[in-house]
């Protein structure tokens, strides 16, 4: 089926938005909502929906999920990769901080004995944990 241009407005999509963009724990999370679209294709939703399920199952789990300690240093890392930058030394810690969750999250799904999460567990796959960069 072909929607028209506007059919967002017409469904009122802009209020699920604002709905997850209050629900959202960092600005790269803001960012993935204002990027979101309406999606038609029932294989992409499909997925999603997977997605969903998985994580609202971690959510209602009594394992917690790390979700916290996560810092969106996305102009910093972009600013110092000109030569002669560098990242300001209080940022440093928030970079530490990033890596440990980025590598905890890791660790979550590859730990996962009974294989609970298989769609959230192939979003890793290819990522290793920085433990050298860390150290």
């Amino acid at each position: 089926m072909i929607y028209p241009e506007n059919f967002e407005q017409k469904i009122d999509f802009y209020k699920i938005r604002e709905i997850l963009d209050r629900q959202c724990l960092s600005s790269l999370g803001q960012k993935h909502v204002d990027d979101m679209c309406f999606e038609s294709s029932h294989g992409i939703v499909q997925e999603l929906l997977n997605q969903t399920d998985e994580f609202k199952q971690i959510l209602l789990s009594s394992q917690a999920f790390p979700n916290s300690g996560y810092y969106d240093l996305t102009a910093e890392l972009k600013r110092i990769q000109m030569k002669g930058s560098y990242l300001e030394p209080e940022l440093l810690f928030d970079l530490k901080s990033s890596l440990q969750t980025i590598n905890s999250c890791l660790s979550y799904f590859d730990t996962d004995p009974n294989n609970l999460y298989p769609v959230l567990t192939k979003l890793t796959e290819g990522l290793e944990p920085q433990e050298e960069l860390l150290k």
